[in-house]
């Protein structure tokens, strides 16, 4: 069992990986693992820098007014819809995705992904592509 594997298995009880490690993210196709109560603040720059886990299956086309992520896919695989093009992501790939742009991941083979988000991601800053509602957090 590899160690992303591992992370999962013991971060199943929400309520304990939300007091020891940080914020739980939960919308349609997709779980967020927040890890900053864990690491503390980091500020590059001066901004809060966000640091997350995240496996996704479909998730929803939005955007980030503020953030830019940068997405490193630990494993699995899938397609990654930024603004009009489509591209498959693999294990070792590296993305980044700046403000205001709309994007979407649709998973081929349950892909994990290792975020980095600056500013840190905020749920006042996640905009559906349609609607601009925001996620809920639990």
């Amino acid at each position: 069992m590899g160690k992303e594997k591992m992370l999962w298995a013991v971060s199943n009880p929400a309520d304990s990986i939300s007091r020891n490690i940080g914020a739980i993210i939960r919308n349609k196709g997709e779980i967020v693992f927040e890890f900053n109560r864990a690491l503390g603040v980091i500020k590059p720059n001066g901004k809060d820098l966000g640091i997350a886990f995240a496996q996704i299956h479909d998730s929803e086309s939005h955007l980030h007014k503020k953030t830019t992520e940068y997405y490193f896919v630990t494993e699995g695989s899938a397609k990654l819809k930024v603004g009009s093009s489509e591209f498959e992501i693999k294990p070792n790939s590296m993305v980044i995705i700046y403000p205001g742009t709309v994007h979407a991941v649709s998973s081929i083979s349950g892909v994990n992904l290792f975020v980095l988000s600056n500013p840190r991601w905020k749920p006042s800053d996640h905009f559906k592509a349609k609607g601009l509602s925001h996620l809920k957090r639990s």
